[in-house]
Formats: C-alpha cells, sequence, structure tokens
C-alpha cells in the first residue's frame, strides 16, 4: 500500500475510535465496574435509614423505601387511602395491631444523634384515658433504646433510660381528628420532642442508647401498649434535622392535612 495511502486512513480510525470512547482525559478517573459490588447494602453513612410510607394498600409486609430495606410485617393493622399525603397509611386498632420491624444495626445510635419523624391521627377515644400509654414507635425494653408515646394526653419521647416526663407541653390538640407531625431529635447530648414543629418537652442524656432488641410501630416490645390511629411517612435518620430541614418535613404535606 503506498505511504500516501495509509496517512489518509489513520485519521478516519482515530475519529471513529473518538466518536465511539470519548476524547480521552488523563483527570477523569476510571468507571467503576459494577459486577465488581457483591455486597448490594449499602454502608451505613450520614442519611436517612428508615421511611415507610405506608403506600403498600394490602398484604403484610412493610416496605422500607430506603436503601436499608428495614421492612416490617403487619399484624392486624388495616390499610386506609386517607393518609396525610392523599395516599395509603395504616390503622391500628388500638387491641393487638403493630409492625414487627426487627434489629439492624442501621438503627441502633449508640451515642450518636438521630432524628424520628412521623405523621398521626390518634384515635379521638384516646383523649380521656389520663393515665394511659400509647407507644407509637419503641426500639428496646425500659432502660434502653428509644420510645414515642401518647402519655396521659401527652406527646413524649423517651430515650435510654428516661421513663418519666414531667414538662411536657400539654396544650398541643392531639385529638382534633386532624394530621399532626411529631419529632424525636438527638442534637449531641440534648433530646429535644417536637409536636408540629413546637417544642413541647426537652431534656439532656449523653449515655448510650443501643439496644439489639427488635422495633415496633404500635406497640412495646414488652408493654401491652398499643396505639390507635393512624401513622404515616415515618422516617428514621442517623443524625439531627436542622430547623429548616424540620420546616421542610413540616410543609411538605401542610397543604394537604385534614
Amino acid at each position: 500500500m503506498p505511504v500516501k495511502s495509509r496517512f489518509k486512513i489513520f485519521p478516519v480510525i482515530l475519529t471513529t475510535f473518538c466518536f465511539c470512547f470519548g476524547p480521552f482525559n488523563p483527570d477523569d478517573p476510571a468507571p467503576e465496574d459494577p459486577s465488581t459490588d457483591s455486597d448490594t447494602r449499602p454502608s451505613i453513612t450520614k442519611g436517612i435509614v428508615a421511611h415507610w410510607n405506608f403506600n403498600e394498600n394490602e398484604n403484610v409486609l412493610i416496605k422500607d423505601i430506603s436503601d436499608y430495606k428495614n421492612n416490617g410485617s403487619a399484624s392486624n393493622c388495616i390499610w386506609d387511602s386517607t393518609g396525610v399525603d392523599d395516599s395509603g397509611t395504616l390503622v391500628f386498632n388500638g387491641t393487638n395491631s403493630f409492625v414487627a420491624v426487627g434489629h439492624d444495626s442501621s438503627l441502633d445510635f449508640d451515642k450518636a444523634d438521630f432524628t424520628i419523624s412521623a405523621w398521626i391521627k390518634p384515635d379521638t377515644s384516646l383523649k380521656h384515658s389520663n393515665n394511659g400509654r400509647y407507644d407509637i414507635i419503641s426500639k428496646g425494653e425500659s432502660g434502653k433504646g428509644f420510645t414515642i408515646s401518647l402519655y396521659r394526653n401527652k406527646v413524649c419521647g423517651f430515650v435510654g433510660s428516661m421513663t418519666a416526663i414531667t414538662d411536657a407541653d400539654t396544650n398541643t390538640m392531639i385529638f382534633d381528628t386532624l394530621w399532626h407531625n411529631i419529632m424525636l431529635i438527638r442534637n449531641k447530648s440534648t433530646i429535644t420532642m417536637y409536636f408540629d414543629n413546637k417544642q413541647v418537652h426537652s431534656y439532656n442524656y449523653s449515655a448510650t442508647v443501643s439496644t439489639s432488641s427488635d422495633l415496633y410501630l404500635g406497640k412495646n416490645i414488652s408493654r401491652s401498649t398499643h396505639y390507635s390511629g393512624l401513622l404515616d411517612q415515618l422516617k428514621i435518620m442517623n443524625y439531627a434535622w436542622s430547623s429548616s430541614e424540620r420546616i421542610s418535613e413540616i410543609n411538605r404535606f401542610k397543604t394537604v392535612q385534614k
């Protein structure tokens, strides 16, 4: 082949290579090969570790739509389509309804920060139970873990060995048949309970909340303190939400509260 012809062919080959694979950039790292990742479960990083939106509308499997797949199993619950987001929600009967989630390291916070946020519409029949306690979400037996409860007509967040709340705001309208947001946040050593982004109580707790006990929705592992009412959009984060993040969650469903 004449030399002149070979020089004509080389630019064509180079142009074809760049068109198919793009120009070479020495600063770009090599693409990751997904086939080398044998573990599909993500490592625990800062962010959401559980999110149950209760939009299944059937069956007993309660899907955690976060990457951690902390799925639960519902017992004696009823599906309803009047959730805070105009979609599915779960109804607890106050007698034998609950969701068993189990234990996972992503839900064990030790001494670290965390946030628990949920939307509730409690049954009005609970209003006159002045001495009653109804657990909405609970992980751990007495003295360990965390629990959010309706206790003597107050919204209370119990963490670790804290078993009594004396300064909770009792003026919140918990039983007005509307959707309300509740948040339990640990920020360093400060535990704060919010009701519709209003602080209802706060206390210091710097010890561990570590427990290998299962997580339950609608009851406690060792007490027959079943919640009665609706539960929706339950989220757990392994860090403390900022003020702007709390407001964002409230505004996310504010226009559809009913």
